[in-house]
């Protein structure tokens, strides 16, 4: 493809390849300079030439004779990858969903009323890309440019149709997505995270809007005030869901129990009865979102019905490893709202529960101004234990530090594996063990290395021990 059709430049030359990482560079590419978290595309132009760039698009002069300069060189990446890969986003129909909590869940519930429905959609998310036999991991939620174009030519290739994903609001923010049009879009809620990169909740807020400014319809969580906010705007056709006599999609007649959630779904004259599998409010709220999207797009009311009726929940969402004399549960939460909900949640399933006990971290190199504040909410339950969780290029105990500012009596124990052990091995009859913010992770990063750690296996193999001596 010649460098005029990519973009509106006068040159003709030849581009064989587009890329961001100088290490793909290869005769005939066209190199992004991308200023990224801890590294500067600028500063490998010179790599990139001896390689075989022949044209560099950049923010600003550098010392090569091909140079298109931009203000934005990632929003320009999207639309690039966009036109060198055929557009495939426009061979798609797309539904987004975005949220701070319940993003995952959601999509992956409506990602099974589809396939319930006949159509085999594609999804992308935290889990990575999954299309029929194929699954890739993407490394962000919402995949990179160079990473997201080409994986949407290969799903469309295999003949989908359909593709639904989790969009973050750094990918909104920073143009990862700014060639798609949405068919749907899914606001789940919105509550503090990512002030580091958003620096208020304003300007994360206007983030997660901006999705709804380029879709068709767009259904809005009414019980989030937000969220509500938002929908109000009139950004899009929209469509309200939630317990709220005001909600178009409502949840009437509720029952929640310790192992599922039933509710009469109502819009208009229409009617669901809806059961499911799903834990809490969590599995209200994703399950009823996901059914307000799917009866927009015409699913009929038995595939809703079915599929969610099956939905057996996500990897690391409110998932139970353990059900024996004590509880041991996982969960991806890492905001000081998820915690709170996650802890009210927990009391309200397991209300006789002798007690509750909360293991939890924080990131390193991320939104320092969360972590007293998940210690606060943290202080809904009776023991709660301090450790680690992905210290990244932060020393430990400065984060743990910062984080039992916001609870004093919290137990500390900064090495999470003897966390995770200490917790098993002095568990009584009938508690309830959540351990937060690892999910569905299988790794740990520690100065910038991405080591294997499953907590899960850790908590097994633990428990075996235990109950050995019970």
């Amino acid at each position: 493809m010649k460098l005029s059709e990519l973009m509106n430049v006068p040159y003709d030359i030849e581009i064989s390849r587009v890329t961001c990482d100088s290490r793909e560079v290869e005769n005939g590419t066209l190199f992004i300079c991308v200023r990224g978290e801890e590294s500067d595309g600028h500063d490998f132009v010179s790599q990139a030439l001896e390689k075989g760039a022949v044209a560099f698009v950049c923010e600003k002069d550098i010392d090569a004779q091909i140079k298109i300069i931009v203000p934005d060189a990632r929003r320009a990446a999207s639309e690039i990858f966009s036109v060198f890969f055929k557009r495939p986003e426009e061979r798609l129909k797309i539904t987004g969903v975005t949220g701070t909590n319940g993003k995952t869940s959601t999509a992956y519930i409506l990602r099974d009323i589809y396939l319930r429905a006949g159509r085999e959609p594609a999804i992308f998310g935290t889990f990575g890309a999954e299309y029929k036999d194929m699954k890739v991991e993407t490394g962000n939620t919402t995949p990179l440019p160079q990473v997201f174009y080409p994986l949407l030519r290969d799903v469309v290739e295999m003949g989908a149709q359909t593709l639904v994903m989790e969009v973050s609001s750094h990918a909104l923010s920073l143009g990862r997505v700014s060639t798609v049009f949405f068919e749907n879009a899914i606001y789940t809620n919105l509550s503090p995270e990512h002030l580091d990169f958003h620096k208020n909740m304003e300007e994360y807020s206007l983030a997660k809007e901006s999705l709804f400014e380029r879709c068709r319809r767009g259904y809005f969580n009414i019980d989030d005030v937000y969220v509500q906010n938002a929908y109000k705007k009139g950004l899009c056709e929209g469509y309200s869901f939630g317990l709220s006599d005001k909600a178009e999609f409502r949840a009437n007649d509720v029952y929640i129990g310790k192992r599922k959630v039933e509710y009469k779904l109502s819009y208009g004259d229409r009617t669901l009865n809806i059961k499911t599998r799903l834990s809490g409010m969590f599995g209200l709220y994703n399950s009823l979102a996901a059914a307000a999207c799917a009866i927009g797009d015409g699913i009929s009311s038995d595939a809703i019905e079915e599929a969610i009726r099956d939905f057996s929940g996500v990897k690391g969402r409110f998932e139970k490893i353990y059900d024996g004399a004590f509880t041991v549960i996982i969960d991806y939460a890492h905001t000081p709202d998820a915690i709170e909900k996650l802890l009210r949640e927990a009391r309200r399933i397991y209300s006789s529960a002798s007690r509750i006990t909360l293991l939890f971290g924080c990131g390193g190199n991320r939104d320092r101004g969360k972590r007293s504040l998940m210690a606060k909410a943290s202080l809904l339950a009776d023991r709660v234990i301090v450790t680690s969780d992905n210290c990244r290029y932060e020393k430990n105990e400065d984060i743990i530090g910062e984080i039992i500012e916001g609870n004093t009596s919290a137990l500390v124990i900064a090495d999470r594996t003897l966390a995770l052990e200490y917790v098993i091995d002095s568990a009584v009859i009938g508690e309830v063990i959540l351990l937060a913010g690892k999910g569905h992770e299988e790794y740990e990063i520690k100065n910038g290395e991405k080591l294997e750690f499953s907590e899960r296996a850790i908590v097994l193999k633990r428990i075996k021990t235990r109950i050995k001596y019970m």
